[in-house]
């Protein structure tokens, strides 16, 4: 039956079938996520995971600084917790039917390495941080003791899979440009 069909029109369903995916999962995904505010604030860089619990906003006081929290959405309150005081880069991996996979940061306190589901973050640490900033981030760490095994900390690039080894890479060279005007204001580190 399709050796009868002309090439154009097999062309032309597989073009239709094509959009008619995006349409149809990427309309279900701004519908899903469109009933939670962190993808509504007027600041909002990116919002990832289930319920949209990792956001990353420009900072109120200066727009150049982007911040990363984790909202804790098992928390009734939707208390923030700040993870990354100043991201300079960041990519999301979406698997099929528009699934929030994956979600890589590169910023001060290192490289982060989000889950959506099952929750889990995985950090390579700065280890030039000053000690007052490694203080606040041991803090955050111990409070995700809490709610079971949702943090890891690697010391080293060995220690992450060569697929986060390559988004680590990947977005060290990307973030190189935000860098350097980060320090013409002065706000790197």
């Amino acid at each position: 039956m399709i050796k009868n069909l002309p090439r154009k029109k097999i062309g032309f369903g597989l073009i239709l079938l094509i959009i008619g995916y995006h349409v149809i999962f990427g309309g279900a995904r701004i519908l899903i996520d469109f009933k939670y505010p962190n993808g509504w604030y007027d600041n909002t860089i990116v919002a990832f995971g289930e319920k949209l619990r990792i956001l990353v906003f420009e900072n109120q006081k200066n727009l150049k600084i982007w911040e990363m929290v984790d909202t804790r959405p098992e928390d009734i309150n939707l208390k923030y917790t700040e993870l990354e005081c100043n991201v300079y880069s960041m990519e999301t991996q979406m698997g099929w039917f528009y699934q929030y996979k994956t979600f890589y940061v590169y910023g001060r306190s290192g490289f982060w390495v989000i889950q959506a589901d099952p929750f889990h973050i995985k950090l390579l640490r700065n280890q030039n941080m000053p000690s007052k900033d490694a203080r606040e981030l041991d803090e955050t760490i111990a409070k995700y003791n809490a709610y079971g095994n949702q943090f890891t900390v690697v010391k080293d690039e060995s220690d992450l899979t060569v697929e986060e080894q390559n988004a680590y890479a990947h977005l060290k060279e990307k973030a190189q440009p935000r860098i350097e005007e980060l320090k013409e204001q002065r706000l790197y580190p």
